[in-house]
């Protein structure tokens, strides 16, 4: 029973992964149309999100958490919350060595704030690891992601919440 509940503690802190999506596969199929205001900031954090997304699926934690903010805030269910984009790659590090990771989904919807400073996305997510008895296992969930335009310009990713659906 420990060993499901470790199993299914990782699928549940998986779920960030796939907060980035935007309906891209790992095939890379087209994105969908996103829901939510289609103006000049959304477009931004969508090429953002997309980038971020293929970083995720190369497996490269180095470029993956580069895309959160110095001070961002990583809130996976069931542990602690991790600070700081130093903290965040090294979780991230650590998450993307196991064995049979794959993640897809994407967001159902980005909306900048009218301040032009925050913007949120909201998504659902599909993951997938190796169990013990070394099967592939699913965890399906959702997420939000809180962006901050940096003080260069750039969209980084500043609080980042997910948990599974079970």
């Amino acid at each position: 029973m420990k060993k499901l509940s470790a199993i299914a503690g990782i699928l549940v802190v998986a779920g960030c992964v796939g907060a980035v999506a935007l309906a891209v596969t790992q095939q890379k199929a087209a994105p969908a149309r996103i829901a939510g205001p289609n103006g000049p900031t959304e477009k931004a954090i969508t090429a953002e999100a997309l980038a971020w997304f293929q970083a995720g699926v190369r497996l490269d934690a180095a470029a993956f958490s580069s895309y959160y903010a110095p001070d961002a805030s990583l809130f996976p269910p069931n542990q602690p919350m991790v600070s700081g984009q130093p903290r965040i790659a090294a979780f991230w590090g650590e998450f993307f060595k196991q064995p049979g990771l794959a993640f897809s989904g994407g967001p159902a919807h980005i909306e900048a704030a009218k301040s032009g400073d925050l913007a949120y996305e909201r998504g659902t997510f599909q993951l997938k690891v190796n169990g013990p008895d070394g099967k592939p296992a699913t965890s399906v969930g959702k997420y939000v992601v809180v962006w901050k335009k940096q003080p260069e310009g750039k969209w980084k990713a500043y609080a980042d919440i997910f948990n599974a659906d079970q």
